[in-house]
């Protein structure tokens, strides 16, 4: 029996890709940790309200999309991070952060879904 939800799940990786991305610039231009995590947290939860049942390939794809950003703009200086130990630091923490946020995303969404 073929999955019916593969096509949504290919559409959805993308997306995931440039919240990656998008999480890690955030923590380039951030002064404390807190913001960078608090978006990166709000991003996997939508990565999870997205695909409820597989959300965890999501949260890997957005946690290894953070950390190949953040190669590619550190070692191209691309960009100069505000403080550089925040920076590494939310990035290297921010790889589990989307796991806990699409776990939680895709429990909101089956919560609201069941009624």
């Amino acid at each position: 029996m073929a999955d019916t939800n593969a096509p949504h799940l290919i559409r959805h990786i993308p997306i995931a890709i440039i919240f990656g991305v998008l999480s890690t610039v955030i923590s380039f231009y951030s002064e404390g940790i807190h913001l960078p995590f608090m978006i990166m947290l709000l991003l996997s939860v939508v990565a999870g309200w997205l695909e409820p049942r597989k959300g965890w390939i999501l949260a890997l794809t957005m946690g290894a999309s953070t950390l190949v950003s953040y190669f590619i703009i550190s070692n191209t200086e691309l960009m100069v991070a505000q403080r550089e130990d925040i920076a590494t630091f939310s990035v290297y923490l921010g790889c589990t952060l989307p796991l806990v946020g699409s776990y939680m995303g895709g429990f909101f969404r089956r919560a609201v879904k069941n009624g």
